[in-house]
Formats: C-alpha cells, structure tokens, sequence
C-alpha cells in the first residue's frame, strides 16, 4: 500500500535571546496532520486512542488512530524507545501514516461555499483535571453531542502532566469558539454559556479545576 508519512523529531523551533527552544510533541504533529486534512476538506476528522495491541512500532497509550466517518485512515505517534533505540535515535520522534488509497477515496469531488459570517465569534477557554485513562478527546466530542446552536467549534489546545497534576491525573485546556447567526454576543451571556458547560464537564467526568 502506498503510505503518505511524516516525521518530526527535535526542537519545535529555534530558540532566541529571551525563550529556550522547546522540544516537539505529539500534539505539534497533530497539528500538522490537522492542517493536512483541513486542506483538504476532511474537517469531520478525528483522534482517538488506539489500543495498546495495535501499537507495533509506536509507544503504547501516545498513539492515536486517524478517523474519518467512522473508517482508520491511519495513525499518529511516538515512535516507542526500542524502535528508536535501533535506529540509534536518542530523542523523542513522532510520525504519522495515512493510507493513500483511503485517503483519495474520502477527499470530497465537490466543495459548498459558506456565507462570510455576518457577527463575530467569542472564545473561551475550559481547563480540567481529569482521570489520566479518559481520552481527551471524550471531552470535545461530549461538549459538540450538546447540539448547543452557539457553539461554532471545539478544540483541545494543551495537555500536561506533571508534579503540579495530582497522580493518575492530567490537566486538559479545551478552547470553546461561540457565534450566533442573527446578533452580536454579549460577554454576559456567553460567560453563562460557558459556565454551564464547564459544569457540564465537570459532572461529567468528575473533573477538579485548577486552583
């Protein structure tokens, strides 16, 4: 099968006067692999978690499957330490394969224009501490199953885990974008939205929030 694949490995970009480089991780692969299918019209992509059986050459529980309606077009990873270690790598890579001949068949044959939107959006930001075994992208997908008619889009923007996160825990930042159709959204009402929702949230998966 033909394979479409990339690799990113090193520093996320080049360090300066004032900030240190900072390596590359999973979420900046995602990114690009975001972007690859937004250009090509598969917004209705997604990420989840690939089980630890089908993870023959990438680390079990940091590799995801890439899907769209419902089929794995492929998937994204860390390679696992002794595939690296074989190859004489001594830093973190990651990589992404995605099958041609899948791909081809899903990429739309005709586009339909949207309106420019009229009113402007608003974002608000929701960070949860939640049980280190749930899928972050449970909690996207449970906000957009709300069918709340303002929500315009929902993405995850950072994930840490560390001394600060209680143990068996991690910290999950999700970005909430709002906009009516018909009017231009007050602050007010989009903080109650917002707060209903993170409640939501937080019920949902027990969640804590940062102190």
């Amino acid at each position: 099968n033909e394979v479409l694949a990339g690799l990113w490995t090193g520093d996320r970009g080049e360090g300066g006067w004032f900030a240190k480089a900072e390596p590359c991780d999973f979420y900046d692969l995602k990114g690009v692999v975001e972007a690859l299918l937004s250009g090509l019209h598969l917004t209705e992509s997604r990420f989840t978690r690939l089980p630890d059986t089908a993870c023959s050459y990438t680390r079990p529980g940091a590799t995801a499957g890439i899907i769209h309606d419902g089929a794995q077009l492929g998937l994204i990873g860390e390679v696992h330490p002794q595939v690296r270690g074989a190859y004489d790598l001594r830093q973190p890579v990651f990589v992404f394969e995605i099958d041609f001949e899948k791909l081809l068949s899903v990429i739309p044959d005709t586009l339909q224009a949207r309106p420019i939107p009229k009113y402007p959006a608003t974002a608000r930001d929701a960070t949860l501490i939640i049980d280190k075994q749930i899928e972050s992208q449970t909690l996207v997908d449970h906000v957009l199953q709300l069918q709340e008619p303002l929500i315009e889009q929902v993405r995850l923007f950072d994930l840490f885990e560390g001394r600060q996160i209680p143990q068996g825990r991690k910290s999950v930042s999700v970005r909430i974008t709002y906009r009516s159709q018909e009017t231009t959204l007050e602050d007010e009402a989009v903080n109650r939205l917002h707060k209903r929702i993170t409640d939501e949230l937080v019920s949902t998966f027990r969640a804590g929030l940062p102190a």
